[in-house]
């Protein structure tokens, strides 16, 4: 069977099915921030119920997850590309042996730093043990998923994913609720990983493709976009663990969670935004439409919420995660625009995607290594790790900025 050629009339213009269609989208949308903020409330649940000395700990161990979760999601979109293109179930058949070898690596890697956690975190080893037994699956679940959103099974996959976040959640419930420790949340953690791939192995059918592909996609560039990300929004916390008292962390690690729901939001515009690319048919105009309502929207979510938390951090932080964590609100509103100038920084690097330019993804990149290094050299504070995340933001913003003005005018140039 070969791959379906473009025709002049298709049955998704049917009103009913157009109906349809927009539904089903609509249902995953709103499934997925649903299971964003499920995500949320296990690490409120837990902050609120430990306290800043045992959160620092717990969100260590959700934060090698998340590191995590970016290879996971390159498997998925890498299987949903595979799935529709020729020789599919070879190499499906492959990626599912390269995800559980991975995984495997991964849970191995995890026993072989437990000395190393130790030392460094002065924590217990246990926790992470149990993480590597959830990564085990954890990419294998990635293909999957690639798999259920390849075949159009938005209902399956928003499922699987509403399942993960229930597990997770009420096990943080459980944790609190028993008076128990950073284990015991590694374990909700991990079962929901498990739970999870346990529930995805009954597969949709995969139709065979048949032939040769001689094209392989190039994927790399939204790796090395999910890499810069990860260490943009992820290495100061674990750097502010490893320098700080277990309090201050702790309490840092609220800060980030709190700063960042103006970036959650405003992210799920961005993915929105560069599905709306993908579909574009390449209109100049319709792309650019759809940057400037996006890029407005995106502006106003990050400015609504930094005003928020400079005019109310006592009652936001009180809200969410209790009087123990109130030293943070002075700076508040400091990580939350930050976080809403990686949000526009997203944006930027979402279109130049979208149009196959890598300039964003190259200075992405750059600017998560760069991150690592100034905080190496400038953290004596907390107010001197934003100050660095500041700086690097602000550069990156501008950099990627600049990049997308200079492809505006050589494009108007070419035009002319």
């Amino acid at each position: 069977m070969g791959v379906l050629q473009r025709s002049t009339f298709s049955i998704a213009h049917l009103p009913l099915l157009q109906r349809l269609k927009q539904a089903l989208g609509f249902w995953l949308v709103a499934s997925m921030l649903l299971v964003n903020l499920g995500n949320y409330g296990f690490a409120i649940v837990l902050g609120r119920g430990l306290g800043p000395q045992v959160y620092a700990e717990v969100n260590l161990i959700v934060t090698c997850f998340a590191l995590a979760t970016l290879l996971s999601s390159m498997f998925q979109i890498y299987a949903a590309n595979a799935s529709v293109r020729p020789n599919n179930h070879a190499t499906l058949r492959r990626l599912r042996q390269i995800a559980w070898g991975i995984g495997a690596a991964s849970a191995g890697v995890c026993t072989g730093l437990a000395a190393f956690w130790q030392s460094k975190f002065h924590t217990s080893p246990t926790p992470l043990l149990v993480l590597g037994l959830g990564l085990g699956s954890y990419y294998a679940l990635g293909v999957e998923r690639g798999i259920m959103q390849s075949q159009a099974a938005f209902g399956r996959l928003a499922l699987n994913a509403l399942l993960e976040m229930l597990i997770r959640l009420i096990g943080a419930m459980i944790v609190v609720s028993l008076s128990l420790g950073v284990t015991e949340a590694s374990v909700a953690l991990t079962s929901s990983l498990l739970g999870a791939w346990w529930f995805s192995r009954s597969k949709p059918t995969v139709t065979q493709v048949d032939g040769v592909s001689h094209q392989t996609p190039s994927l790399w560039p939204i790796g090395l976009c999910l890499a810069g990300q990860g260490l943009l929004l992820n290495s100061d916390i674990v750097l502010v663990t490893l320098w700080f008292s277990s309090q201050i962390a702790g309490q840092y690690a609220a800060l980030a969670l709190i700063g960042r729901i103006g970036l959650f939001v405003s992210s799920t515009v961005a993915t929105l935004f560069f599905a709306k690319l993908l579909r574009a048919d390449q209109s100049t105009i319709q792309q650019r439409e759809a940057f400037w309502q996006s890029l407005g929207i995106t502006t106003i979510i990050g400015i609504v919420f930094s005003l928020a938390c400079w005019a109310m951090p006592d009652l936001i932080v009180q809200a969410l995660f209790g009087s123990a964590y109130l030293p943070i609100v002075s700076v508040l509103w400091r990580y939350a625009a930050i976080a809403s100038g990686y949000a526009l920084v997203n944006l930027l690097v979402s279109y130049q995607l979208a149009q196959q330019r890598l300039a964003g993804v190259w200075l992405i990149l750059g600017a998560g290594s760069m991150q690592i290094v100034a905080l190496g050299l400038f953290h004596q504070t907390i107010n001197h790790v934003l100050g660095v995340q500041a700086g690097i933001m602000l550069a990156l913003l501008v950099l990627v900025g600049l990049s997308e003005w200079l492809s505006c005018q050589k494009n108007r140039a070419e035009s002319q």
